[in-house]
């Protein structure tokens, strides 16, 4: 099964809607940077994407940010169970309230997340169910630009009687074991403009898939 999830990423460029928007790694936020994030309650049908195409024009001025949210970029150390991922530069912790940490891995060319801590519901920090690295961003990225992370997997197993003949050896299976994979395919299909009630911004859209 393959569920398609599209991200818009806003950024504030010189120039106009003639020439292609191209991230660099200096483009992006880092550590010391808030990112500001709204939740809002117009349904996604009433939101246009478009197509993958240049030059587009996203209109998203009827989004009220109903409820805002977002993450403070802070440094490693700030974060519960970061002795598990040494290799991160900052994580992304929630402004409001720790549901989630996200540990991540910057340098000039990209920009991997390699560690998810959440809560359990006793309040208790634990490691997140997918191990391993994502490419979360490639740079310079434009449009066209594709990248392929490393598959996050994490094996798990469960068991269940289904002991059909009684006590003892039987020709039944009764025990099951699975294991869970999952691989993100980014592509960056269009650029354009958004605009949103606060301004407009030059943008690139990122699509992300999950196979």
């Amino acid at each position: 099964m393959m569920r398609t999830l599209a991200l818009i990423l806003g950024s504030i460029l010189s120039g106009g809607l003639l020439a292609q928007v191209t991230y660099e790694g200096t483009s992006i936020a880092s550590l010391g940077d808030t990112v500001y994030l709204a939740e809002d309650t117009t349904h996604a049908a009433f939101l246009d994407l478009g197509s993958a195409a240049g030059n587009q024009v996203w209109d998203f001025t009827m989004v009220t940010e109903d409820k805002p949210d977002g993450a403070i970029l802070e440094p490693v150390s700030s974060a519960a169970l970061n002795s598990l991922y040494p290799e991160a530069d900052f994580v992304a912790n929630d402004l409001y309230k720790d549901s989630i940490h996200l540990f991540f891995k910057q340098t000039s060319t990209y920009l991997d997340i390699v560690g998810i801590v959440e809560y359990d519901s006793t309040g208790s920090p634990i490691p997140g169910e997918l191990e391993g690295v994502w490419r979360y961003m490639q740079f310079p990225a434009t449009m066209g630009t594709t990248f392929s992370p490393e598959v996050l997997s994490n094996a798990s197993s469960d068991s269940f009687g289904i002991d059909l003949d009684g006590a003892g050896t039987h020709p039944f299976i009764d025990s099951l074991r699975t294991t869970f994979t999952a691989n993100f395919y980014n592509e960056i299909d269009a650029w354009g403009e958004m605009q949103l009630p606060q301004g407009s911004f030059k943008t690139i859209r990122q699509r992300t898939r999950t196979l």
